[in-house]
């Protein structure tokens, strides 16, 4: 069986995207959550939006900054729950991850090792653009039909721009990857969300927000701008297959080359049959026969 990796091509593995408000302590545990149970966690940057007015949360944020990788957005609350799609956008802006994860303060990543389950993560018959086109979904325990928690690719934010038009990102995110064929999930690895445990008035805000925020996911107005998504997403892979072309000799499975705008051809997918691949360990390319010039997009590995 053959498998296609994600390559790494960002200072990070993963940015961890958590908008925070009056909850100091379950902040703690959430990244707590996330770094204990990493294989390396310093594969990992928690980007923080803190209200300016938390002056607690800014506190803990500080002293985090000196034992993980943590950077803040500290600003006025604004529409607080309203706006975390907004707020989304400015948060990948000072993040350097390869995926950029919907995390919440009152979440608990469950699974020993689970960045390296992540990195390892590949798909048998993927879209050829699915390096940069891709969510990687986690499943919350308890709740198998919620798409809480999910990753996207870093190159999907730099195709479409935003995160969607509804403060309800992730299924959002979501429900324009599924459409498409873009979705894989995360093996080995589950969220415990504490969100219906914790009564606090942070909880009882975002409760009420419900109410007002559901139709911009559920609209007919709202699915129309998700179809806008979806086209943007389309037009890349008609450029990127459009950009394809097959060698006049390939093997017997079948040589995928990446023609650059330099024109330079270079290795998309390297297999040829008798063993020459070009494998990856922790993500990078280690061995490269019998061509050179795999250039950082994508390899193969024979399992």
């Amino acid at each position: 069986m053959t498998m296609h990796f994600f390559p790494r091509k960002h200072e990070k593995l993963i940015s961890i995207m958590l908008p925070t408000r009056n909850r100091a302590g379950h902040l703690c545990a959430a990244i707590d959550s996330c770094v204990s149970l990493a294989k390396d966690p310093s594969q990992l940057e928690f980007i923080l939006k803190i209200d300016d007015d938390d002056i607690d949360t800014i506190r803990i944020a500080e002293k985090l900054e000196k034992l993980t990788n943590v950077k803040k957005i500290i600003s006025p609350r604004g529409g607080g729950y309203y706006d975390i799609h907004k707020w989304l956008i400015e948060m990948t802006k000072i993040s350097s991850g390869d995926w950029i994860f919907f995390f919440n303060d009152d979440a608990r990543i469950r699974g020993q090792n689970w960045d390296e389950v992540v990195l390892y993560i590949g798909n048998a018959e993927p879209w050829v653009g699915m390096s940069e086109a891709c969510l990687l979904y986690i499943p919350t325990e308890g709740r198998p039909f919620a798409q809480e928690f999910v990753m996207i690719r870093r190159g999907t934010f730099d195709i479409l721009g935003n995160y969607g038009l509804s403060p309800h990102a992730d299924n959002w995110m979501w429900s324009v990857m599924n459409f498409l064929g873009l979705v894989l999930t995360v093996p080995r690895v589950t969220v415990e969300h504490l969100s219906d445990r914790i009564g606090d008035k942070t909880r009882i805000e975002s409760e009420a927000a419900y109410a007002h925020t559901i139709d911009s996911l559920i609209s007919s107005a709202a699915k129309r701008k998700r179809l806008q998504d979806v086209d943007k997403l389309l037009t890349y892979m008609d450029k990127l297959e459009s950009e394809l072309v097959w060698l006049d000799a390939p093997s017997s499975w079948g040589w995928c080359w990446w023609k650059p705008p330099d024109g330079k051809k270079m290795q998309h997918v390297i297999v040829d049959g008798v063993g020459n691949a070009a494998f990856l360990k922790q993500g990078v390319p280690q061995k490269i026969t019998p061509v050179k010039d795999l250039g950082g997009k994508w390899a193969m590995r024979t399992l």
